[in-house]
């Protein structure tokens, strides 16, 4: 061990002086997982660290059952703010990623080492901390513990892929089950089992396969039973049609695996697996932004290890009602008034749908979907479209009147917000190429807390960029513009669709109450 001196090293750092040195000891520091096939146990590892910790005084900090990718552990934490006390003059561990696996949480740590001049000692990888060489040697090294962790991470992945394709379930219990245990090759595995909200998911498949009812009107009488959705929100039929999707409530039998099949699914287990007693477990990749069951060519189907709960003649029939359902209500969305997808009810924030009179008047209503869908709204009412259009149509006609205004105030937002971007851009280039002088110039001491800043300020970076476009993104375009140069003459002459596209340019909602119309403008205009 060194000899400690009352002075200032030349890298900077302040050695302790006789009184901290003789108060000073060394620390020991073991860690293992949960998972404890990761590492050696706990006492092999302190063994080691007290073999080369050899006849000195030490402390034993111990992090039973944490893991190394964070430094959010009580034994670290400790250690890091005895050392920050200047009580520690040496910390020992058997490998460097039991302290961590993450390189910036390791720069951080061997920072605080350095200005409180704790040496660092690895029995696994020996290295001398009081070294330019040695801290480079622990850099690559840390390097490749992060490539470790997130080569765990990948594995686990792929176990869990594993355990889906067996039947196992890991998720958040879906509606009409909870969380069970089975075995699978001698080992426990989660799984689901029926529950008492089974019964209801059953009289959803039945309803709406054979009484005729619409998702709507399932919707309204679970809401009207006071029958709680996932979630405790109130039903709707997005809600309803979410569940009817989902192969994992049908019994899935030789039906159900043509089915899948054509619609390009994956799937994982034989044909003869498919007996008529299991649902379906599915997985994979999809975009969050789009339904899940409408992407079925990226994902995987599984039998599970759970019971089915419908036939697969229910579930089919379900499918199909559901499948002729939304061709019909996007072949007839937005035909009969060019509000339809910006009108929002004003109490219950539910859109607004046209209902048309059947009495022989045809008059056009506007009713709440959260009333017609869901029965939870009770005080819209109703609203003509042809009144309601007209309200719009003549505050609409007013901003576009004012077209060159609107231009010109797009400019010079555009202009002003790039500028103050490019400008900060600038500015975190200019520190950047400091930094890097710095580092090439400077003593190595420092080269971790500047990489740290290099880091941050490259993200920073990034994010302006990011920000920059977003802006762009929010502005239309002078193609856009051109588009409502001659609205107010060409209007009267405009399709529905033309005219919901020139005003989707302009207004992002409309909330609409009894004798009260609240139009939100996608862009602040006002002098």
């Amino acid at each position: 061990m060194r000899k400690k001196k009352n002075h200032i090293n030349r890298y900077g750092w302040r050695l302790r002086d006789e009184r901290e040195a003789k108060l000073a000891m060394n620390a020991v520091y073991t860690r293992q997982s949960l998972d404890v096939k990761d590492s050696l146990s706990i006492e092999s590892q302190l063994d080691a660290c007290l073999n080369e910790n050899g006849s000195a005084a030490y402390r034993h900090y111990n992090d039973k059952g944490y893991s190394g990718k964070n430094t959010e552990r009580p034994a670290f934490q400790q250690l890091m703010a005895d050392v920050r006390k200047g009580t520690i003059e040496r910390v020992i561990v058997y490998r460097l990623d039991r302290l961590s696996r993450s390189l910036l949480d390791f720069a951080e740590m061997i920072d605080v080492f350095k200005k409180k001049d704790v040496e660092f000692v690895s029995c696994r990888e020996k290295f001398d901390t009081s070294t330019p060489i040695g801290n480079a040697m622990l850099s690559i090294i840390m390097v490749f513990a992060q490539l470790e962790r997130e080569t765990i991470q990948m594995r686990v992945k792929d176990n869990y892929a594993t355990r889906m394709e067996r039947g196992a379930y890991d998720g958040v219990a879906p509606y009409g089950f909870g969380k069970a245990i089975a075995k699978v090759g001698g080992k426990q595995v989660h799984t689901l089992d029926v529950n008492e909200e089974s019964d209801i998911v059953r009289s959803m498949f039945n309803e709406y396969a054979y009484t005729g009812d619409s998702l709507g009107a399932i919707a309204k009488r679970l809401n009207a039973q006071g029958i709680p959705s996932p979630g405790e929100a109130p039903w709707d039929g997005g809600k309803i049609s979410r569940i009817l999707s989902n192969p994992i409530y049908v019994r899935a039998n030789a039906d159900i695996f043509a089915y899948y099949n054509a619609l390009g699914m994956t799937i994982t287990n034989p044909i003869e697996d498919f007996i008529a007693v299991n649902g379906c477990i599915t997985y994979g990749g999809w975009e969050r932004s789009r339904r899940k069951f409408s992407q079925y060519d990226r994902l995987k189907l599984s039998i599970g290890l759970h019971p089915g709960l419908v036939d697969s003649d229910t579930f089919l029939r379900c499918q199909t009602k559901l499948k002729a359902n939304r061709q019909i209500c996007n072949a007839g969305k937005g035909k009969h008034s060019w509000l339809t997808g910006m009108v929002k009810c004003g109490y219950c924030g539910h859109s607004l749908k046209v209902m048309v009179d059947q009495k022989g008047r045809g008059i056009k209503r506007f009713v709440c979907s959260g009333n017609t869908n869901c029965g939870i709204c009770s005080q819209f009412g109703s609203q003509r479209v042809d009144e309601l259009e007209a309200g719009v149509e003549h505050e609409l006609m007013q901003m576009v009147e004012r077209r060159r205004d609107i231009e010109a105030k797009i400019e010079m937002e555009l202009d002003t917000e790039e500028s103050r971007i490019k400008i900060e851009q600038a500015r975190i280039s200019e520190k950047l190429n400091r930094l890097v002088d710095a580092l090439a110039e400077g003593e190595p001491s420092s080269a971790s807390a500047v990489m740290k800043k290099i880091a941050e300020l490259e993200e920073k970076k990034k994010l302006l960029g990011v920000e920059l476009r977003s802006h762009r993104a929010k502005l239309p375009s002078q193609q856009e513009l051109l588009q409502f140069r001659d609205t107010a003459r060409l209007w009267p002459h405009m399709t529905i669709q033309q005219k919901r596209e020139v005003a989707k340019l302009l207004i992002d909602k409309i909330e609409v109450k009894c004798g009260e119309i609240q139009i939100y403008w996608k862009y602040n205009f006002e002098a």
